[in-house]
């Protein structure tokens, strides 16, 4: 059947019954690759089931808790401020910014920062070979494109082929990275606050346990190195292209709505000129609201995945529902279409950031706003791709004006032939510096 869900929720109550409160029924999703043709999909946080999942998500949700982002904010302010000079260092500064490519240099520096422990220069390194195997993975032309409809269509027909969603070539650039990074660490002994130190030292843990119980220490009781190279290969491919994605249309917004534009303006020189340096804190950040209902609003309207599935995994019966799921039942969840409900928002198709205001967020009604997905198995990384895009448009908006390229460019309408969700016009802005930002470019 492909990716043809047997059923397609309409009711939010049974969003509700299905992610949240019968979850123990719905745990998996529909498996996207097979471990020999894309092991590393296929060991992935977003490809496991039962046990498997609920293990590696307890070992992974330390990497996302608050007092771990504090931690990270410093290193990706750093890259903040670097993105600020790359883009002031133009040539021609009146040329148009392709700024889907400029924000996949930001990601792609934090990831590999935050993640990885490793730099990749891409903000300062044009052909940064971080940079251009990460834009090849996400390429969605030629043949790849074929590639990715046979998966979008015919997922099990393409692994029965044995053709992977990755080629082989990227696979092996990332996983020599990765390796590399564990072989150098656990040899050294050397450590650094990231994901990959984080899954290290679950494995660490895992093997005393084994030696303290007499147990055998085998690929059945500790994680392996595959386990490791897939959360981080993973982390790299949601982060790269979701925030880059978001941080871009959320800026034709802006230039779009100049309205807009000056009350972030206004809320983000507050926050550089209470800085020491220009240089933000993780407080100063998440007290940018007016800046969080933008982007939520954004997200309502065009959300980066707008649809989700559940696999049934035993039989359940919702007599208040009149339903009866069975074992293997796929069961699709469009969450845009809830999104853009007028029975629980007044003018869905306007943009008014207002509607995420502290006073107006709490009469949302739960399970119609899901940007992250819904129940235990949501995105795991949301608060850390939100902070990551927080502080990409702060430094944006900080040091330069934002000016659509073309007249027609908002508002923004979708290219529907592409598969990336990309906006007819592409995503090419004008950014001049501002005559009198708050904090001199020069001193960052």
């Amino acid at each position: 059947m492909g990716m043809t869900p047997e059923y397609l929720i309409v009711d939010k109550e049974l969003v509700r019954e299905v992610t949240v409160k019968q979850f123990d029924h719905f745990t998996d999703r529909q498996p996207f690759a097979r471990r020999n043709v894309d092991d590393l999909l296929a060991r992935s946080l977003l490809s496991l089931k039962g046990d498997d999942w609920r293990k590696m998500r307890h070992n992974l949700s330390p990497a996302f808790t608050g007092s771990k982002l504090r931690g990270m904010t410093e290193l990706m302010v750093q890259i903040g401020v670097q993105f600020t000079k790359f883009v002031s260092s133009r040539s021609n500064p009146d040329e148009p910014l392709d700024m889907k490519v400029t924000f996949r240099r930001f990601a792609a520096d934090v990831i590999a920062t935050t993640a990885f422990g490793t730099p990749s220069n891409s903000l300062q390194d044009s052909n940064s070979e971080f940079f251009v195997k990460g834009t090849s993975l996400m390429d969605f032309t030629g043949k790849r494109r074929l590639v990715i409809l046979g998966y979008t269509l015919a997922p099990k027909l393409m692994q029965l082929l044995k053709i992977p969603f990755i080629p082989a070539e990227l696979k092996d650039f990332f996983t020599n990275i990765i390796s590399q990074t564990i072989k150098y660490r656990e040899e050294n002994n050397k450590s650094r606050p990231d994901m990959i130190q984080l899954l290290i030292d679950e494995r660490k843990a895992q093997i005393q346990k084994c030696k303290d119980a007499n147990k055998p220490v085998d690929s059945d009781t500790i994680m392996s190195d595959l386990d490791i190279l897939a959360q981080a290969f993973t982390f790299f491919l949601a982060g790269f292209e979701t925030v880059s994605a978001l941080a871009s249309i959320i800026c034709i917004v802006i230039a779009g709505q100049e309205n807009v534009q000056i009350k972030l303006r206004l809320e983000v020189d507050e926050a550089f000129a209470n800085s020491e340096g220009g240089k933000l804190t993780y407080d100063a950040i998440q007290g940018l609201k007016y800046l969080d209902m933008v982007i939520a609003e954004v997200q309502r309207l065009i959300p980066v995945a707008a649809f989700g599935d559940r696999v049934c995994t035993k039989d359940l019966h919702l007599p208040e529902f009149g339903i009866t799921f069975k074992e293997g039942d796929i069961v699709g969840i469009p969450f845009y279409a809830f999104q853009v409900e007028k029975r629980y928002y007044e003018d869905p198709e306007e943009f008014i950031p207002e509607r995420f205001s502290e006073e107006r967020k709490a009469k949302v009604p739960p399970f119609t706003y899901m940007p992250f997905g819904s129940g235990p198995r949501s995105c795991i990384g949301n608060r850390f791709g939100l902070l990551e895009v927080k502080i990409a448009l702060a430094y944006t908006l900080a040091f330069f004006d934002l000016e659509l390229n073309t007249p027609d460019q908002y508002p923004i309408r979708l290219d529907r032939k592409k598969l990336d969700n990309a906006p007819i016009g592409g995503f090419l802005l004008k950014l001049r510096s501002r005559e009198n930002p708050v904090v001199d470019p020069e001193s960052l």
